[in-house]
């Protein structure tokens, strides 16, 4: 999401999870960081979607990222975003 201050600057909000950016985290966000983990050179994501991809935050998008992914959409009380 890309928001503009009142002084012109722009601003792009990136939400962990969220690798669409279409405010939702579901399946389709799962799909996108599997797709990427397995083949990324086929399946490439935006420097944004990156960002978002790294649920963890360790730096890196790998499978950790995607098993926290799966437990935030099953409502996992106990999974955290960094």
């Amino acid at each position: 999401m890309t928001a503009t201050s009142v002084t012109g600057i722009n601003f792009e909000y990136i939400y962990p999870g969220d690798i669409d950016d279409n405010g939702v985290i579901s399946a389709n966000d799962l799909n996108m960081l599997l797709q990427y983990i397995s083949a990324p050179n086929i399946n490439p994501l935006s420097n944004s979607a990156k960002v978002a991809a790294d649920c963890n935050g360790d730096g890196a998008v790998n499978n950790s990222d995607s098993v926290l992914l799966a437990r935030i959409i099953a409502d996992d009380p106990t999974a955290i975003f960094w």
